[in-house]
């Protein structure tokens, strides 16, 4: 099965509200838009002649020696998508060697990910996307479930100081998650929905002052 007929397949089956939440983007879509046509545009390179009777592809990452270089970007609420959520995800990267960022909006706690990605695969790496929180004692907080979790590694939110406008979640009224679903990883610790802009020194000074962009 392909792709697209998977994305058909779970647009046919999904309750329209999340499927829209999970498909959708902000604004006008344009970004969006743009990703896929620049995804669509990779392609394998073939190496012919080259007597790799043994293939590998591994790589080593963080906390996971002899990956498959595929890493399982951070998404939120995939309990919306299946009962299982983030624990189904995590099963199915680690049954395939793949590392997955689970993350800080995950409805599966972060430890519960980690369990069933290892109870897929021995040794499967797991790492902890980290939204900023205005609050450094709740980062804190957050960082060291991850840790505690056994994820081997930070995956840092840097481009998302505020949350974005999402017309097709404003139509349908999806502005909170529905009863009996939470983020998981918040659920006892203040301002769930508040994240913070980080920001780093930038390693060398800017030319004639301060600058928000550095040239090359």
């Amino acid at each position: 099965m392909t792709l697209r007929a998977l994305h058909e397949r779970a647009r046919r089956v999904l309750d329209p509200v999340h499927y829209d939440y999970a498909a959708g983007g902000a604004g006008e879509e344009r970004v969006l838009a743009d990703n896929e046509r620049a995804f669509d545009r990779y392609a394998l390179l073939p190496r012919v002649l080259r007597g790799s009777e043994r293939r590998d592809t591994s790589v080593d990452l963080p906390g996971a020696r002899r990956a498959g270089p595929v890493l399982v970007a951070p998404t939120a609420f995939h309990r919306l998508m299946h009962p299982d959520g983030e624990r189904a995800t995590a099963r199915a990267a680690a049954a395939e060697g793949a590392v997955l960022v689970t993350g800080t909006a995950a409805t599966v706690a972060v430890g519960e990910v980690v369990a069933a990605a290892r109870e897929a695969a021995a040794g499967a790496a797991v790492w902890f996307q980290l939204s900023m929180h205005p609050r450094r004692e709740v980062t804190e907080a957050l960082v060291r479930r991850a840790e505690e979790a056994g994820c081997t590694a930070l995956v840092v939110t840097v481009d998302a100081p505020v949350f974005g406008r999402r017309p097709r979640d404003l139509r349908n009224g999806f502005t909170d998650l529905p009863p009996g679903y939470a983020a998981e990883n918040m659920r006892d610790l203040p301002g769930a929905r508040q994240v913070a802009s980080p920001t780093f020194p930038c390693p060398r000074p800017c030319p004639g002052g301060t600058s928000t962009r550095c040239g090359p």
